[in-house]
Formats: structure tokens, sequence, C-alpha cells
């Protein structure tokens, strides 16, 4: 019987370097940039922590699904190489701009949908599917005590925004019927689905996340790994283009504050997502799942935009 001892010894000494990495960036933020450190640590003890855990138990029992790698060395060379001539540029330069393409603004949501699928989704299928894979290989179906899993998490998530969120506030001025109201909320939820949900997590999850957990031998090593290159893939777009996003910096941030916000906000999101996918390998589950976190903050403002409500 295999030790378990040196996977759980690689696993303990990534988290402790991506602890250390948040520590370093998170002092180094607030000594030279005066950077309020109150919301990267409720954002990692809430998210990176508490939802991470929950995943972990809601997921006890779990099977864990057959995802196949066939090249993880190759494979990691190739998305590394896609992120930083693809998705970096696309998110530094386009991402603010492809909604302006459009002649109204629900016709900008489309676009915007078009350009991330075919950015995070159709291109590097694309390119894995020259290496033999299938759609069958991301879509493995779906395991024993997933469903009670993405229940809990999902319920988790809508009762956390809906308690400390501000969501309600911004749908309650819509002035909805229940009918209504409910409806909306469907097609919000299935537009999140594919927005948020299959757009990231089969990019960042299905295929960083597995194949550096592959080529390193360790879980931790793939949640950490994919959490880092999804938060700095955004950092030369709060770099560049801060002052047209929504992000908690000043308009004009240097690149210590874009790259510090990058690890210790934006890439706290991925290890909670990223445990769920470890635990259960399952791509419907976490695009759900994904969908779920998200309803309840983004759902006014979606129907604002695509109804032209309020």
């Amino acid at each position: 019987m295999r030790d378990a001892r040196p996977s759980v010894g690689r696993d303990a000494a990534w988290l402790a370097g991506y602890a250390g990495l948040y520590a370093v960036l998170l002092v180094l933020l607030h000594a030279r940039e005066a950077f309020d450190v109150g919301e990267p640590l409720l954002v990692l003890g809430v998210i990176g922590v508490g939802f991470s855990l929950i995943a972990f138990l809601a997921t006890r029992g779990a099977a864990v699904l057959s995802v196949p790698v066939r090249e993880p060395r190759a494979e990691c060379a190739l998305l590394l190489a896609y992120v930083v001539l693809v998705i970096v540029p696309w998110l530094a330069f386009m991402a603010g701009r492809v909604r302006g393409w459009a002649a109204s603004p629900a016709l900008g949501e489309v676009v915007v949908l078009a350009t991330k699928l075919a950015v995070f989704v159709a291109l590097p299928f694309a390119l894995l599917a020259r290496r033999g894979y299938g759609v069958r290989d991301f879509l493995a179906g779906w395991g024993r005590g997933h469903a009670r899993a993405g229940l809990i998490v999902s319920a988790a998530a809508i009762a956390f925004q809906s308690i400390f969120g501000r969501g309600f506030s911004g749908l309650s001025s819509l002035a909805l019927s229940p009918l209504a109201l409910g409806a909306g909320a469907v097609l919000g939820f299935v537009w999140l689905v594919i927005e948020v949900g299959l757009v990231e997590e089969f990019f960042f999850r299905a295929l960083v996340q597995e194949r550096a957990a592959s080529f390193f031998h360790s879980q931790a090593a793939g949640v950490v790994l994919m959490a880092v290159v999804f938060g700095l893939a955004h950092a030369p777009g709060l770099y560049l283009r801060t002052a047209s996003t929504q992000e908690g910096l000043a308009a004009n941030p240097s690149l210590l504050a874009a790259v510090g916000y990058s690890i210790v906000v934006t890439s706290v999101a991925g290890l909670f997502f990223g445990v769920l996918w470890a635990r259960t390998r399952n791509l419907a589950l976490v695009c759900l799942v994904h969908a779920a976190f998200d309803l309840v903050p983004n759902l006014a403002p979606w129907l604002r935009t695509t109804f032209g409500l309020g």
C-alpha cells in the first residue's frame, strides 16, 4: 500500500507557500500603499476558509470522478502560454471594450458572453481536442453525493449573500411581481451558469487546476496554482484600467497594488471553487454552485441591463 504521508506533506507545503505569499503581499500593501487590510482578511476568512470548509464537509463521502490528463507537463506549458498570450491581453485591453461594440446594453451582454466563451472555452478546448480530448473527458457525469453537496453549498452561498450582501435592496427597487421576479431569477441563474460558471470553471478548474494537480501529484498544488494564475491574470487589467472597474483600488494603482490585490483578494475565490472541484471533479456541479454564489448580487444589475428595468 502506497504511503499517503508524502502527498500530505506536499499538500501542506503548497498551502503554506500560498499563505506565505499572501502574508508578504498583504504586509507590503499595508506598509507601502496604505492599503486597508480589513477587506482582504474578511474575504479570506469568509470565502477562502469558511466556504472552502463548507465545500470540504459537504463533499465528505462524495464520489471523485475520473478526469483524464494525458500529458501533464506539455499541457501545463500550453495552458500557461495561452494565459500569457491570450487571456491576459484580453482581460487587460479587450474585456472593458467589447460591450461598447453593441448597439444596446442588452446586446452588449450577449457580445461579452460570446467573446468570453470563445476565449475561455472554445479556443482552449480546440487546442486540447488536437491532443485527442473530447467533450466527455470534461463531462464525466454525476457522482454519488454530488447533488447533496451542490444543494448544501449553494444554499449556504445564497443565504450568505442574502443576509450580508446588498442584492435584495437592488431587487426591491425594481418593483417586480413575485412571478416576474421568479422568472427573472431563473433566467438570470441560467445566464450565470454559462457566463461565470462554464467560462471560469472550465478553464481554471477543469483545465488549469486538474493539470497542475496531475503534474505536481498534489491536489493542493492544483488549487493553489489555479488560484494564483486566476488572480495574476487579472493584475494587468487592474493596473491599466482600474478606473473602469469596480475593484477596491485607486483609479491609478501602482504595479505592487495591482499584483498584491490580485492575490490577496481576487485569487481567494478560487480556493473555494478549487476545493469543490478537487473533491468531485464534476464540472456541471461547480458551474451550478458558482452561479448560485453570484446570483443574489448580480440579479438586479442583470435584469436592469437585459430588460431595461429600473
